[in-house]
């Protein structure tokens, strides 16, 4: 059985910066969660084979002062199953179900990524943005696209904003930058040394830093004053690059409305002074 449990998602985010020893912590809580719920740390150590302070330590990554204040909110997260919908695609597939199975997967990272997201962080980040001169978002490859959209995206709301995939121009543009500026660097794993290192110069010039990813505290959130978490499974054995790009995309589409309404009769102007613009490029019948 799957679980709509923030807990559970914050494991599979922060899976790859455990030690080993955490690890296996983590694996049994999300094979096995109903039992953990019935454990004292003491009975824990013993099933998991592992000790107690290790116990503790993951608990704490995941911020809680203790391990019954952590088995306390899993259980209560526990009380909402939900049906597992991350079928792996197999040959025998016909079109209608491999269109099914890859929806249902989008949707389940949508949802887990509305679990996840911090309100309060999302608020700090718009208003960032808002009261910003000039806005830079930062990706390569495939998250190159998502940042010259979400780039697209502030434009139409009268914002400064530019992107940047090339790490060379990133590094330049990124030293130029001072505390009057915001970059936001997009990265699914997280791991990425040439977005890490923009941000980092970013950081050093007095720019606002905020990164979009799925892996929490991977490499670019230490250097990211916000972050901006998805939560697309890592257990997707195909899709899982759409699924993580759609999950981006809709976290840019909700800046984009907060800030929108925020600033809704302004926003409105600018819209319709960019359908007037564009209308005259239209090819008359």
């Amino acid at each position: 059985m799957n679980y709509q449990s923030t807990i559970l998602l914050k494991l599979n985010g922060i899976m790859n910066s455990l030690t080993p020893r955490e690890k296996k912590v983590a694996e049994y809580i999300l094979k096995r969660p109903e039992d953990v719920i019935h454990f004292s740390i003491t009975e824990f150590a013993e099933n998991a084979g592992i000790s107690e302070s290790t116990i503790y330590r993951l608990v704490r990554r995941l911020k809680f002062t203790g391990y019954q204040e952590f088995k306390i909110e899993l259980a209560k997260e526990l009380a909402s199953p939900l049906i597992n919908v991350n079928e792996e695609i197999g040959p025998e597939d016909s079109t209608r179900d491999i269109a099914t199975k890859v929806i249902n997967s989008n949707i389940e990272s949508l949802k887990n990524t509305l679990q996840i997201l911090d309100p309060k962080e999302l608020e700090k980040v718009t208003e960032a943005i808002m009261k910003a001169r000039r806005i830079v978002t930062l990706g390569v490859g495939s998250s190159g696209v998502i940042a010259q959209e979400a780039a697209n995206k502030l434009i139409r709301l009268g914002l400064s904003a530019s992107a940047y995939n090339d790490t060379h121009m990133q590094i330049i543009v990124c030293s130029l930058l001072n505390e009057n500026d915001v970059v936001i660097g997009i990265s699914h794993s997280g791991n990425l040394k040439d977005i890490i290192r923009a941000l980092e110069v970013a950081k050093e010039a007095g720019a606002t830093t905020v990164c979009i990813t799925n892996n929490i505290n991977s490499p670019i959130t230490k250097v990211s004053e916000y972050k901006l978490y998805t939560a697309v499974p890592q257990e997707l054995s195909y899709g899982d690059v759409l699924s993580s790009r759609i999950a981006e995309l809709t976290v840019i589409d909700i800046l984009y409305s907060i800030i929108a309404i925020k600033n809704l009769e302004e926003s409105k102007e600018k819209v319709k002074k960019i359908e007037e613009a564009l209308e005259e490029e239209k090819l008359q019948p």
